[in-house]
């Protein structure tokens, strides 16, 4: 997407009124197909803003704009941006005063700060042709001429690729990896993330006891559940019971919080039935459909607010593929349910490459995966000499759960992080094996079934490329079709 001269466009919004023709202009000049597409009255706004500005200093420059941008995989967008290697000039367009501008001009600026750059935010409302300048918080009335001003004060970059300024790592937000950001709020939830926190907060005032959310890796899940624990400890006690290793960033944030206690699986009693206010459940998907029955029925006797988040596909086990607690749940007429989608936590590339990974029929011949390394290994004494090499280079390499008093797996391989070790964790750079465990089946990735193994092993390596950010290797051991189907994703 390149950046575009704004005169380019008063001519033909003077001519053409039909706003489809307007957008597929607009993205000739953007060289997009999907960002920079504009509302109705957003090129209303536009046209007028423009006209005030001209009038203003008809010789002034207005090259270097993007309209209607949208950061990928987080759906924010921004009406107006120019980015400079000075200054960040981003001016929202509204065609009436909704009473939201200020925290809209906030969101923007947090997503725009990694930039490292002065920041210059303003809001223009058509209905009463007024635009308003964000100073100190506070939203303040300017006149035209210090917009004129702003804009000249931002350099223009004419060969900007303005996807490669933003990373959606950069945004990304954990209560157990970087507590410290989320007790500070340095995070904003997304638009589904923050209707589910609405609706969940406001049907709980109502008396609905039972909620559930259901998402896939990489949601923002986890921050959205721990946000909720934030409202609701101001007026109740909150337990939150975790389902993997207990991490310093469980401590920090419940010692921030005197109504907020976490506690592992292990901690779960009776007793906490009758101490607290709501319970929350991350990663549900993890406790046996028993254990969450009777969760269920104390909740029930105590008259609590339960809350359960889970991925229905990262079940590692065997007994819990049913996930008959899914069913428990919803078919109760006191269960709300809500769908959490959308990736945040992987980026495209990676999350394309995933899908192909576990069903070759979802191979994107379009998707080039620069972030993807793939590696053959003869052995597993090889592959020990690769995972050293890659772990002194920044890579968490990750080991399938070993099974306990079982002769089964590689015992090099064991001092490396297992699947269970990293459930709810996220890691930059992440490397992952396959060895003869593994086979295609009518283009379906699936695991031998190992006999003395409770564990499904497409299950485990699932949970462990979820856990990536920003590259993955991927290392197979000694069985060159396994190899040949996984390159053929790749090329």
């Amino acid at each position: 997407m390149r950046s575009v001269d704004l005169r380019k466009l008063v001519s033909v919004m003077g001519q053409f009124t039909d706003s489809e023709l307007r957008n597929k202009y607009l993205l000739h000049l953007h060289q997009s197909s999907e960002n920079g597409k504009l509302k109705d009255e957003e090129w209303t706004s536009l046209q007028k803003l423009l006209e005030n500005i001209i009038n203003q200093d008809s010789e002034i420059n207005l090259e270097g704009f993007f309209l209607s941008y949208t950061i990928p995989q987080i759906s924010k967008e921004f009406d107006m941006l120019k980015i400079g290697s000075n200054k960040v000039l981003n001016i929202e367009l509204k065609s009436r005063i909704t009473k939201k501008e200020k925290r809209q001009l906030m969101r923007n600026r947090y997503y725009l700060s990694h930039l490292g750059v002065e920041i210059i935010s303003y809001v223009y409302i058509l209905s009463v042709d007024e635009i308003y300048k964000l100073v100190n918080d506070e939203l303040v009335q300017c006149c035209i001429s210090e917009v004129v001003q702003s804009i000249k004060d931002v350099d223009i970059q004419h060969e900007l690729q303005i996807d490669s300024l933003f990373d959606v790592a950069d945004y990304l937000v954990s209560p157990i990896i970087t507590p410290d950001r989320f007790l500070n709020e340095e995070y904003f939830l997304t638009s589904l993330q923050e209707f589910i926190k609405k609706e969940i907060l406001h049907t709980i005032k109502e008396g609905k006891k039972f909620h559930f959310i259901s998402s896939d890796a990489g949601t923002g899940k986890t921050l959205l559940i721990y946000d909720i624990a934030k409202s609701l400890q101001k007026d109740g006690r909150v337990c939150i019971i975790h389902c993997g290793l207990e991490e310093n960033g469980h401590m920090k944030v419940s010692e921030a919080f005197e109504n907020i206690d976490i506690i592992s699986t292990k901690g779960i009693n009776d007793a906490i039935f009758e101490q607290y206010n709501y319970i929350i459940i991350d990663e549900g998907h993890r406790i046996g459909s028993e254990e969450i029955d009777n969760i269920v029925e104390k909740v029930k006797e105590n008259s609590l607010s339960l809350i359960i988040s889970m991925d229905r596909y990262q079940t590692l086990t065997k007994p819990n593929n049913e996930l008959s607690m899914y069913s428990t749940l919803v078919s109760s007429k006191e269960a709300r349910e809500y769908s959490l989608h959308g990736k945040i936590r992987t980026n495209s590339q990676m999350s394309s490459f995933i899908r192909s990974l576990f069903n070759l029929a979802k191979k994107n011949p379009n998707v080039v995966y620069d972030d993807v390394e793939l590696l053959f290994s003869n052995s597993y004494e090889e592959t020990e000499k690769v995972f050293e090499h890659y772990s002194k280079n920044g890579f968490v390499v990750l080991n399938h759960t070993p099974i306990i008093d079982k002769e089964i797996g590689y015992k090099g391989f064991e001092k490396y992080k297992s699947s269970h070790e990293v459930i709810g964790q996220e890691f930059d750079n992440v490397l992952v094996y396959l060895d003869d465990n593994f086979l295609y089946e009518d283009g379906k990735l699936i695991s031998k079934d190992i006999p003395g193994s409770e564990y499904v092993y497409t299950r485990l390596l699932y949970q462990e490329v979820t856990r990536v950010r920003k590259k993955l290797c991927v290392v197979v051991i000694d069985s060159q079709e396994l190899f040949e189907r996984i390159l053929e994703i790749l090329i």
